[in-house]
């Protein structure tokens, strides 16, 4: 675990007491919509979290399908949280939306020297990741 994480998890167990004891929520599951690409890392936070002290008496729920077109900003209205997979925009943050950076994930694709290949496209990835291409020949490379 990073200090940069750590960093972040303690901000984010901060703001939630601060939330929890100034909040009244009115049933103790609590709901965690929003954004599909977070649903993994948010699911592990909110394990974690849930085995702190201060969530005691409280079940998360990390919602497993992505609701899309703004859905955990939306969800935040009327749930505690609300998770997008990006920074909101100046608009959603006139509107008294907070957010906690929680985790960057950083990620990259390569190809081995030996398959010929010198650059694939996000098109292409696209492709190779749902099973459309499946030899290295049909991206320029070796067959």
């Amino acid at each position: 675990m990073t200090r940069l994480f750590q960093f972040r998890y303690c901000l984010f167990l901060l703001g939630f007491n601060l939330l929890v004891t100034q909040t009244a929520v009115a049933a103790e599951k609590v709901r965690v919509m929003g954004a599909g690409p977070s649903t993994q890392v948010v699911s592990l936070l909110f394990d974690q979290f849930s085995q702190q002290s201060a969530a005691q008496g409280y079940t998360f729920e990390v919602e497993q399908r992505s609701i899309k077109h703004a859905g955990g900003i939306k969800a935040s209205d009327h749930q505690v949280f609300g998770r997008t997979g990006r920074p909101l925009n100046h608009k959603e943050k006139a509107l008294n939306k907070q957010e906690i950076f929680v985790a960057r994930i950083p990620l990259a694709m390569v190809t081995g020297k030996n398959t010929g290949v010198k650059s694939i496209s996000l098109q292409q990835l696209e492709k190779i990741m749902t099973g459309k291409i499946s030899n290295w020949k049909q991206l320029g490379g070796v067959d």
